[in-house]
Parts: structure tokens; sequence; C-alpha cells
């Protein structure tokens, strides 16, 4: 893997679960909390590919957990959307 694809892919990780976080943190929702844990689990998974990819590239229960994982970040925002925009103020 290229290291410039790999690290813009680490960063843009690390910027999403900081938003998520910062997002968290003023609402306290537990959709973004999950969304928080879940890109975490991610953005591991991604370090470890990068570091040791021939050995996890025979696992393909990896990459299950891992598109389950932005599943469940993509379900998380749309939850967190859902639940903001039909507050009653």
């Amino acid at each position: 893997m290229n290291i410039l694809q790999t690290g813009i892919g680490l960063l843009a990780a690390l910027m999403t679960i900081a938003a998520f976080f910062l997002l968290w943190w003023k609402s306290k929702s537990p959709w973004l909390l999950v969304a928080v844990l879940a890109e975490g689990i991610s953005f591991l998974m991604h370090v470890a590919f990068a570091i040791i990819p021939g050995q996890l590239s025979g696992m393909p229960q990896i990459f299950i957990v891992w598109g389950i994982c932005g599943f469940v970040v993509a379900l998380c925002l749309l939850g967190y959307a859902v639940t903001e925009t039909t507050r009653q103020p």
C-alpha cells in the first residue's frame, strides 16, 4: 500500500473521530458515542492492515468487521440526524 494513500486514509479517519467526538461532547447523544467507538475500531483495523497487511489479508473476517463498522457509523450518523431534525424546539 502506498504510504501517501495510507497516511491520507488514517488522517481522514482521525479527523472523522475528532468530529464525532466534538459533536458527542456537545450533545451527549448515544448515536454519536457509538459512531465514535465504531470509527475507532475501524481506525485500529486500518492501522493494523497498514502495519501487517500480509497476515491480515488472509483473514476475511477482518474485512467483514471493517464493513460492519462502516455500516454502524453510517447508521449512527443517520440516527443522530433524524433525532436532531425531529427534535421540538
